[in-house]
């Protein structure tokens, strides 16, 4: 079986998906992730920014969640010039994980990679 045929999403997930892709928007230079999520946390903040197994995130959550691990990391001395490895689960709490990585000025890479990475970090 190749990669193309495995299907992993559901029809009806597949159609709430292509309503949140933009794809004639233009980006400006020097917009990043962070900038950008943390613009429509602002714009949209009791919107949902991600669906989990335990249910919904609203885009202020997802932003309040990943600043706490931004700040922890920070107070480990994690930031700019580091990449960190977030050491979870695969699951949809990585998408909060990278972007707390990311708001710490650190580089994220997915655990299990074939890069080394500088630092780990185990949520507590």
């Amino acid at each position: 079986m190749n990669f193309e045929e495995v299907d992993i999403t559901t029809k009806e997930q597949l159609s709430a998906l292509e309503g949140f892709i933009d794809e004639h928007k233009e980006y400006l230079p020097g917009q990043d992730v962070v900038t950008l999520f943390r613009a429509n946390a602002k714009a949209r903040p009791e919107e949902t920014a991600l669906i989990l197994s335990d249910g919904k995130r609203s885009y202020a959550q997802i932003d309040e969640a990943s600043d706490r691990i931004a700040f922890a990391l920070k107070q480990k001395g994690i930031g700019k010039g580091k990449v960190v490895s977030v050491m979870i689960h695969r699951n949809e709490y990585m998408v909060t994980a990278s972007l707390g990585v990311l708001k710490a000025g650190a580089g994220y890479q997915p655990p299990g990679s074939i890069l080394s990475a500088g630092e780990f970090y185990w949520p507590q």
